[in-house]
């Protein structure tokens, strides 16, 4: 897949090259890490970037004004980096690309129209690097669905669009113990060669790969008003998740939502949001640590090739949510209920402490903030849930 990815970069596209692979000089680009750009220009093997540059990246003179938590609560809540474009050019060649990246405006996300939360190759932009080191708003990436839309749109959207499937089988259902359900959705095979390309071969246990060819008879319908029985080639993919290191993996590609949902009323006009709260029943694939001879709950992603057509099949069961473990062994975030509210904390959010940046380097599933001095390290405390988001709510206002 990497050869695809690689081959199919085209102009508008986003992708990752390793740093030591800038041909053209640039100072900036020197260390680990890879380079986020935006392809500006195709020249066979020679591709010019528009660089992204994360926050870190920036010079001191540069001052980025403060999420509003009020305004996108969902970020604000994340880990999600931010990244800001720059007129910089990168040269590279092509056979430096290790990845793609999807780079969302900072609105598509908050509306809830794309579901990216917790992607690791998932960024969100505000404001564009002016060459004298002042920023402004940026509306960078209104996708649109034109045939020639870049390929790591393609993949994007074709992943938010499992995602979305995903939560419709999980949220609002029944209060059964035990419930198997099951979509299908149209799927690009580009798209389950990317799934496949980011799950297998990384050492994750619990993920099933078989590729198995069937053939299948099909009736035929023709522009002549007839009909015929034809058997036809059909390949068949199939992805089956039975372990809670495979269903993390997942969550890393599509989405922190993937296997978590809520059983409660849609929301109305009257009652716009509806919330996790003590006592709400959540729905939730319980996977064990090691793949059992028979699961009981599971996720299996059938995908034909020639049809372009995915089968999604869950078998997931209910949960009561009678403290804030119950989030946190299910998800990969940090969540803390109380007074109706489902408040998040994750590894990487800042908050001042008697005047003392601090950054939050580890939260642990008992309900414990772990944070240390952001400049050396140093000085670590221990927070609660709901005094550690309060601080990091304050911050950020």
């Amino acid at each position: 897949m990497l050869s695809v990815i690689r081959r199919s970069a085209f102009v508008g596209d986003i992708v990752k090259v390793s740093r030591l692979s800038d041909t053209g000089g640039s100072q900036a680009n020197a260390g680990g890490g890879a380079i986020i750009g935006s392809v500006a220009k195709a020249d066979g093997n020679v591709l010019h970037l528009h660089r992204f540059l994360k926050l870190t990246d920036l010079p001191d003179s540069v001052l980025v004004p403060a999420l509003d938590v009020h305004d996108y609560p969902i970020l604000s809540a994340s880990s999600m980096k931010e990244v800001f474009m720059t007129s910089e050019l990168v040269i590279v060649n092509r056979s430096s690309i290790i990845d793609i990246a999807f780079i969302l405006p900072v609105n598509a996300i908050a509306d809830g129209r794309e579901r990216c939360i917790g992607i690791r190759n998932a960024y969100f932009l505000r404001f564009r690097l002016l060459p004298n080191g002042g920023l402004r708003n940026h509306d960078f990436l209104e996708y649109t669905t034109s045939v020639s839309r870049p390929f790591s749109n393609r993949i994007f959207y074709s992943i938010n669009h499992l995602t979305k499937a995903l939560c419709k089988l999980m949220w609002l259902n029944p209060e059964r113990e035990k419930t198997t359900k099951s979509s299908s959705i149209f799927f690009s095979g580009e798209a389950f060669a990317y799934l496949q390309f980011k799950l297998l071969g990384k050492g994750t246990t619990g993920i099933s790969a078989v590729t198995a060819s069937r053939n299948l008879r099909e009736t035929m319908f023709w522009e002549d008003a007839s009909m015929t029985s034809e058997v036809r080639k059909k390949t068949i993919m199939t992805l089956l998740f039975t372990t809670k290191n495979a269903i993390t993996a997942l969550r890393r590609v599509a989405g922190s939502v993937v296997g978590i949902g809520l059983s409660k009323k849609r929301p109305s006009k009257k009652r716009v949001r509806v919330a996790c709260s003590i006592g709400t029943v959540i729905t939730s694939l319980e996977l064990p640590d090691t793949a059992p001879d028979v699961p009981m709950n599971f996720l299996k992603l059938r995908y034909t090739l020639e049809d372009s057509s995915l089968k999604i099949v869950t078998s997931f069961s209910r949960v009561t949510c009678n403290a804030v473990g119950d989030i946190t062994s299910r998800t990969d975030g940090m969540g803390g209920v109380q007074d109706k509210r489902y408040e998040i904390v994750t590894v990487g959010q800042f908050f001042l402490k008697e005047g003392v940046l601090k950054e939050v380097v580890e939260v642990s599933s008992s309900g414990v903030v772990h944070a240390v001095n952001s400049m050396d390290g140093l000085s670590p405390i221990e927070l609660s849930v709901q005094e550690a988001h309060d601080l990091i709510v304050s911050f950020s206002a």
